[in-house]
């Protein structure tokens, strides 16, 4: 797509959607600090950690979110300026 338009074009189309991709992004992130409480209480059973949400996986995939975050920021408006939350070790 940077190919074939300017980056300025690509801005103006995709830039007022970054913002809700961003806060997307974030929720995901949260997602397993809000649960991992109710996993503690045993109000989740243990099996629903196994898949993305166990302490194995969880690390690559925050991290892969993350990741993707800064490459679609950094393809619309060709430079990285939000702050990306950090994982919290639970």
């Amino acid at each position: 797509m940077r190919y074939e338009n300017g980056r300025k074009d690509i801005e103006r189309e995709f830039g007022p959607d970054l913002e809700a991709i961003h806060d997307m992004c974030d929720e995901m992130i949260r997602f397993r600090e809000r649960i991992k409480p109710l996993q503690r209480k045993g109000a989740i059973k243990f099996g629903y950690f196994h898949c993305v949400l166990a302490d194995n996986r969880w690390k690559r995939f925050s991290n892969d979110v993350r990741a993707i975050q800064r490459e679609v920021e950094f393809g619309v408006l060709g430079r990285n300026e939000r702050a990306i939350p950090q994982i919290i070790s639970l």
